[in-house]
């Protein structure tokens, strides 16, 4: 049996505004095309994190504080 791999994806707006939560498990793929993200590991896991280039470092990065466990919203 393959373990369960996990991870919690969270979404942003624009305005680093907290949006919802999402859980990922193996096969899952997401499109992230506006506003800011955080990643939580739930269970091990191997990801691929692709970036459409140029990549320059930390000057095209915008870095807030996340969500901490008791704010995460999660759809039914």
């Amino acid at each position: 049996m393959a373990p369960l791999l996990r991870l919690r994806v969270d979404f942003y707006d624009t305005e680093q505004h907290y949006l919802e939560s999402r859980v990922l498990r193996p096969g899952d793929v997401i499109l992230l095309i506006q506003g800011g993200h955080g990643f939580e590991v739930l269970e091990d896991v191997e990801m691929i994190e692709v970036k459409q280039g140029p990549h320059v470092g930390d000057q095209d990065k915008t870095r807030f504080v996340g969500i901490d466990g008791s704010q995460v919203k999660l759809p039914d």
